[in-house]
């Protein structure tokens, strides 16, 4: 059944994007079960969407508050106003659904907003008394959990990772953006002591900064840790276009993660694709389980958590390995997979 009419309000809209492409693919997903989608983004880059879909570009620039504010305001209201009866989705964007959902409220529209962080923000405080639902990955990726609040998992296409069957324990990946949050200097710790039992132990670590302050970051990461670099064990890679992660996950052995917040993506993909994930992350650990059958206290020992946990992987036997591994990918695939999450956003918009 087509529905009539909705306004998507994202980021960006960019195959290209290394953090928001994946909104693109929300967008092609609602323009097959919408008559008219109306799109407000932040960005507009690449993109091949059909027909009933217009889009508008509200301009967003990092670092200019007032003038992003007046300007989404005034594009808002101009969209709204055309379409009084249309659904009102805001995807990863809290700051625009602070503006722009008490307006729809007035108008009765109803009003959704996707939210995947740990951390409870102003805009996300004030949206939560105007929208409908807040929709999230996981019950920990949304810091409010009530009625209004639906978990529905992440939305990954399983197809584009192919399960791979490995012999060899070696190679450590770590995909994202380059960012303090995401404590890449508990990896390399970690490493650095697994290097003691096995010194052909490596680490590549991909990803971009996001900000001024992770530029900044990345430089003294990379002038802290340049011995290892110039060892050659300790590998940084720029940032891939997503399309290209499925390949690249199959190039390594292990995803090793330290970042302590809500359910991260790539954790899930890297499970699609058949790697051990040996991560600190709460969200990761409640639904998959943990190598040593035990929780993290605190951040203090999440790197001594981190060797233990690739410690007692390589302590199971071929077919503990490979059942375990198994079972964890078919839970991704229940829970996160994005046939399921299609299905569920639309009992959420619609009902």
């Amino acid at each position: 059944m087509v529905r009539k009419s909705i306004v998507l309000v994202v980021y960006a809209l960019d195959r290209e994007d290394k953090v928001f492409s994946h909104q693109l693919e929300i967008a092609a997903f609602l323009a097959t079960k919408f008559e008219r989608v109306v799109i407000l983004a932040g960005r507009v880059g690449q993109y091949n969407l059909p027909g009933n879909v217009e889009i508008i570009n509200y301009q967003w620039i990092s670092g200019q508050k007032f003038r992003n504010i007046v300007k989404f305001l005034f594009t808002y209201l101009n969209a709204i106003f055309r379409n009084l009866d249309a659904i009102i989705f805001f995807h990863m964007t809290d700051i625009q659904a602070m503006i722009g959902a008490p307006i729809s409220f007035i108008f009765r529209q109803k009003i959704y907003l996707w939210y995947a962080h740990a951390s409870l923000s102003f805009a996300l405080r004030i949206s939560s008394f105007f929208v409908k639902n807040i929709v999230t990955s996981t019950y920990g990726s949304c810091p409010i959990q009530s009625k209004k609040t639906k978990n529905i998992g992440q939305s990954i296409d399983e197809v584009k990772f192919k399960y791979f069957e490995r012999d060899s324990w070696e190679r450590l990946i770590h995909y994202s953006r380059f960012d303090e949050s995401k404590n890449l200097h508990k990896l390399v710790d970690a490493a650095l002591i697994l290097r003691n039992y096995n010194p052909k132990i490596t680490l590549t670590l991909i990803g971009d900064p996001s900000s001024k302050q992770s530029f900044q970051y990345k430089s003294n990461f990379e002038l802290k840790y340049k011995e290892h670099l110039d060892e050659g064990w300790l590998l940084i890679q720029r940032g891939l276009n997503r399309d290209s992660l499925p390949e690249i996950l199959l190039q390594y052995d292990v995803f090793l993660h330290a970042f302590q917040g809500s359910l991260d993506k790539t954790t899930i993909e890297a499970t699609l694709s058949g790697l051990p994930v040996i991560t600190v992350n709460r969200e990761y650990l409640n639904e998959f389980g943990s190598w040593q059958n035990r929780k993290i206290s605190s951040g203090k020992d999440s790197i001594k958590f981190l060797v233990l946990e690739y410690i007692n992987f390589l302590s199971l036997s071929t077919e503990q390995k490979k059942l375990q591994l198994n079972l964890r990918r078919n839970l991704a695939i229940n829970s996160h997979s994005k046939t399921h999450w299609e299905s569920t956003i639309m009992e959420v918009l619609t009902k």
